[in-house]
């Protein structure tokens, strides 16, 4: 089904939606985006394969879009969720220690286009400073474009050891 609407500046918020006897979800009306977030804001990845028994473990994030609310500021409790928006994706260092150990390099990488993030090889890494392992802590950007205006929203996703054990549940 195809569906036109045609609404003015006054319908601004989120409608529940209702064709004929059907109704159910809703509608995010918004002349602007005021804000970017990643969503989960905290994801956990964990290194794997590279011959262990331990598959590797990839942390999947998404770009919501949030309009802000009848105040006209972003940021406050009348805000709301436009909805999951297309991203360009990337990953930078979380703080000093990730860009003093090059987490960008060694970690993983994040798909530009999906915000799927797969992590590095299990296993020492001689690449790394005292042969570390491809762990690290990285923060997830997303950007959407508005017109010629690029919204950043940031996450972070820290990339954990694999885990060995799994002890049996009482």
């Amino acid at each position: 089904m195809v569906v036109r609407v045609q609404a003015d500046a006054a319908a601004r918020g989120v409608h529940p939606v209702a064709v004929g006897g059907a109704s159910g979800g809703s509608l995010a009306l918004y002349d602007s985006i005021a804000a970017v977030k990643v969503s989960p804001a905290f994801a956990v990845a964990r290194i794997g394969g590279n011959g262990t028994p331990t598959a590797k473990v990839e942390a999947r994030f998404d770009a919501e879009a949030w309009a802000a609310g009848a105040d006209g500021k972003s940021g406050t409790e009348d805000d709301f969720r436009i909805g999951v928006m297309p991203a360009q994706w990337s990953v930078e260092p979380f703080d000093e220690v990730s860009a003093r150990d090059h987490d960008v390099k060694f970690a993983g990488l994040m798909d530009a286009a999906s915000g799927v993030f797969v992590p590095g090889d299990a296993g020492p890494n001689p690449a790394r400073r005292m042969s570390g392992s491809n762990v690290g802590n990285l923060k997830v950007v997303a950007e959407v474009a508005q017109g010629s205006e690029r919204l950043r929203g940031e996450g972070q996703v820290i990339v954990a050891p694999p885990r060995w054990n799994n002890p049996p549940l009482p």
